[in-house]
């Protein structure tokens, strides 16, 4: 039987889990949203099983293996979260979830019962950023694949690419097991500077066929797409952005792609808009 003593540990940020999921089932737009990881406050290790809930709306979830727990779909209001395991104490905290909430942190568990300290809860302040980007405008015209908070939030992710799953106008490409990826637009805009040249061009005095051939060198993907980060252009790779502050994304293709960012080396195959967190991530 456990006798030590700890404190508990909340911390601020999303989290990265251990495993990627696909998005919960959709859930309507008037909820709020919680994902948190459970885990043992003396060996900082994950417990899973841990059950995690709201017991006024008899709505629980068990943590994975890797101790992350969510829940979607939680009717805004003010609620009692709860943390239980057998073996530790009961762990709660009152929250405050207003509609598109989304709750998220760290839960340490003692033998006693705590008070869980810390809990983010990101409410309407952040979504009136998206507001002021044209999210929810393009969301209205039906253009385009955005994913918001909620969504972002059902997913686990421990790369920023593996937000892009299952939207139907892109394909994920990896160079190998582990590596990074490049999210690729499956609408084909390869052009005759997509396929290099094989030979140097003549020089004046030297006969053609004494050319040197270069080796092929294939250019970047003909249908590599733009990325943008909070409205700037973003050339960087996808992947070397922390999953733990993506907000929302957007993706268009074709004709799809707004105006604004239309121009430039991949907007004309496709264009990601990537809005963080926070503005520091730039």
């Amino acid at each position: 039987m456990r006798t030590r003593r700890a404190h508990a540990t909340v911390l601020t940020a999303l989290l990265l889990a251990g495993s990627v999921g696909a998005p919960l089932t959709a859930q309507s737009n008037e909820t709020a949203a919680l994902r948190v990881r459970i885990t043992d406050a003396a060996t900082g290790r994950p417990i899973g099983g841990a059950q995690v809930g709201f017991p006024e709306l008899a709505l629980f979830r068990l943590a994975n293996d890797a101790g992350i727990a969510q829940i979607v779909g939680i009717p805004p209001g003010a609620r009692t979260l709860e943390v239980s395991m057998l073996g530790y104490g009961k762990a709660s905290k009152m929250l405050l979830l207003e509609t598109h909430a989304v709750a998220t942190g760290d839960i340490a568990l003692t033998a006693d019962p705590i008070e869980i300290e810390g809990l983010t809860v990101t409410t309407t302040a952040q979504i009136a950023r998206l507001r002021d980007a044209g999210f929810y405008d393009r969301e209205r015209m039906g253009f385009g694949h955005q994913r918001g908070p909620l969504e972002i939030a059902s997913i686990l992710a421990i790369m920023t690419s593996d937000y892009f799953y299952r939207i139907p106008t892109v394909d994920l490409f990896s160079t190998g097991f582990g590596a990074r990826r490049e999210v690729l637009s499956r609408r084909s805009c390869t052009t005759l500077s997509s396929f290099g040249l094989s030979a140097n061009p003549p020089t004046s005095g030297t006969p053609r066929g004494s050319q040197t051939p270069k080796p092929f060198v294939p250019a970047p993907s003909p249908n590599l797409m733009a990325i943008y980060l909070d409205g700037v252009r973003y050339r960087g790779e996808l992947d070397r952005l922390p999953p733990s502050t993506i907000e929302a994304i957007e993706v268009y293709v074709g004709s799809q792609v707004p105006m604004q960012f239309s121009q430039g080396v991949g907007g004309a195959c496709g264009v990601i808009l990537i809005w963080s967190k926070w503005e520091e991530t730039r």
